[in-house]
């Protein structure tokens, strides 16, 4: 599954019967671990990434980071579907996402909305990639699942209205707004001479919890939600 299919995603009839997915907090060591850092290599070798260290793995600054959270959804066959990672810094200005973008025209974009303070705290939503189990289906299921976690998270270490910044696939965005979620869009462009343009942008997930009357919002919200 590419980032572009999204843009085709239907929500499922209801009525189907839905395959429950749970959420993992990922730590090295684990299985679980090791298979979502494989769908992180095998992500940035899609994009054409080469890693910062020169080797084949997908490690950076993040992953030495204690204060970084990793998530994995997987499906009853305990195969990863998606996962994400959330890092808190003091400034968008420090994030690894504002370094991704810097030799692109998105940072000027950005600046020019001033909308973020940059000495505000911010989380880092950082390699929303699929898994082995990704489909266009159960992405429709577990990216809500992940926001919603991710949020729950942020609040149990004292954050409960977070502001998250990101750089996403164009595709992804628009994904996300028509499912509801109220993104911001500050910059958008060619990243790394990335052929799909990437969006930088920031978003409240809190905002899911003030009315969560669309699917996804709906997802997000109950831990209980298929």
């Amino acid at each position: 599954m590419t980032m572009s299919d999204l843009d085709s995603l239907v929500q499922p009839e209801k009525g189907n019967v839905l395959v429950p997915y749970h959420t993992v907090k990922l730590r090295p060591g684990t299985k679980q671990f090791d298979n979502w850092m494989q769908a992180r290599h095998d992500f940035v070798v899609e994009k054409g990434w080469k890693p910062k260290t020169g080797d084949v793995d997908d490690f950076d600054l993040y992953d030495g980071n204690a204060d970084t959270a990793q998530f994995g959804v997987y499906d009853q066959a305990e195969r990863l579907v998606y996962g994400m990672r959330l890092t808190p810094i003091e400034g968008f200005e420090q994030t690894l996402s504002w370094e991704m973008i810097e030799n692109s025209s998105i940072q000027d974009q950005v600046n020019e909305t001033a909308l973020l303070d940059p000495s505000h705290q911010v989380w880092d939503l950082t390699r929303l990639v699929p898994g082995e189990a990704a489909s266009l289906r159960a992405s429709y299921k577990t990216i809500p699942k992940l926001f919603g976690d991710g949020l729950r998270y942020c609040a149990s270490q004292g954050d409960e209205d977070p502001l998250w910044v990101f750089v996403l696939d164009s595709p992804m965005s628009r994904w996300l707004l028509k499912q509801g979620v109220e993104i911001i869009k500050l910059g958008e462009g060619a990243v790394n001479g990335d052929a799909v343009t990437s969006t930088f942008g920031c978003f409240r997930p809190a905002e899911l919890a003030v009315d969560p009357t669309s699917d996804f919002a709906y997802r997000a919200m109950n831990e209980d939600a298929a």
